[in-house]
């Protein structure tokens, strides 16, 4: 089916590619030597050596490349190094890799999922990691200077969150799915009450891959379980309804609100009658 890419990088539209990774939030990932960790964008259109020219050049060493992607993790003790190889023109960017979070374990799904009320929360020991509780949320995400939708309809920690999170509504996803082991996602996903209304469709009547063979699927199979989305958009909007205050990532509009799966869109993104 439609391969989804969990990957640290990188997307072009001018956001700046950071990687997820296992240290505490916003830590550079410099070394003891003093050199610095960076992720390189190739230009589209850049020939493989013309890029790794240019890194080479500026004082980097490439650490790992994902050729078909086009970006490059690179060390470099050069404090110059973003100008110098943003000059050539091989280049399309650059951006010190950084770690945004680390999941605690509390939070890994495991399977099933389940919501924790303040009370469990504090018998847990997560209660100190974020987790909200009624009364008010603790300070803002990882993520949060970057959710600028949040902040212009003012759900923040000192707007919205202070007189309201959701708690008890219960709001059902009509698209493509949701991923329900996600961990900014797991603690608000309710699997008993979520449905899948859709049977992937490899091809169409022409012989037009849809959603592609069902032997490619990770559980070769056409009938997903309620806690999949193979496209990602259903698991988007889920997140900007209803990812908790946890200290990960985001927080959602209604942080404390249930989120239903009811999967009505194929793993292509197509909705069918």
């Amino acid at each position: 089916m439609k391969r989804l890419i969990v990957a640290a990088v990188a997307v072009t539209c001018a956001a700046t590619p950071i990687v997820i990774g296992s240290a505490g939030a916003n830590a550079d990932t410099a070394r003891s030597d003093g050199a610095k960790e960076y992720v390189v964008l190739y230009a589209e259109g850049a020939s493989l050596a013309s890029a790794r020219a240019a890194i080479t050049s500026a004082g980097g060493t490439i650490v790992s490349e994902n050729t078909d992607v086009g970006v490059a993790t690179v060390q470099t003790s050069n404090a110059g190094f973003s100008d110098a190889v943003d000059a050539s023109a091989a280049i399309d960017g650059t951006a010190q890799n950084r770690v945004i979070g680390a999941v605690p374990d509390d939070a890994k799904s495991s399977g099933g999922t389940h919501k924790f009320d303040p009370a469990e929360s504090v018998v847990a020991g997560v209660s100190g990691k974020g987790v909200s509780r009624r009364g008010g949320p603790k300070a803002a995400e990882p993520l949060a200077d970057l959710q600028w939708d949040m902040q212009q309809i003012d759900a923040t920690p000192t707007g919205s969150y202070r007189y309201e999170q959701g708690r008890g509504v219960k709001v059902g996803i009509i698209d493509t799915g949701v991923d329900g082991s996600h961990p900014d996602i797991a603690p608000n996903f309710d699997r008993a009450d979520s449905r899948n209304f859709t049977v992937d469709i490899p091809f169409d009547a022409n012989g037009e891959e849809i959603d592609g063979p069902c032997e490619d699927e990770p559980d070769q199979s056409c009938n997903d379980p309620v806690d999949v989305d193979e496209d990602g958009h259903g698991t988007h909007v889920a997140s900007t309804i209803a990812a908790p205050i946890n200290g990960i990532g985001i927080a959602g509009v209604a942080p404390q609100a249930t989120v239903v799966n009811l999967r009505a869109g194929q793993d292509s993104g197509f909705f069918f009658l």
